[in-house]
């Protein structure tokens, strides 16, 4: 087999082709490397944000607990004063200013 130019250029041309083929792979390897490195950054952060926001959650769980039982107590003690006067209805509350 004869090597004329056209072979040699048909070579060169397939040459650069791979070459540029190759190099695109990877900075695109590349790019998904960075892309997946900052999601993983940002879901650690959520996770920390979401670790966060259940410890608030459970306090203010805890704190509407103890009104709760504030109110409960309340109840109890209107419901025997009440039952001292004779009705277990609790009184009408009053419009401001009337």
């Amino acid at each position: 087999m004869h090597m004329t130019p056209e072979f040699w250029a048909i070579i060169a041309v397939g040459v650069a082709l791979a070459t540029l083929t190759l190099n695109g792979q990877r900075r695109l390897h590349a790019r998904l490397d960075r892309l997946e490195d900052r999601l993983d950054r940002q879901t650690n952060e959520l996770g920390e944000r979401l670790g966060r926001v259940e410890v608030g959650v459970a306090e203010v769980r805890e704190r509407v607990a103890y009104v709760e039982g504030l109110l409960e107590g309340l109840r109890d003690a209107l419901r025997d004063v009440l039952v001292g006067k004779g009705t277990t209805e609790p009184p009408r509350p009053r419009r401001a200013g009337g």
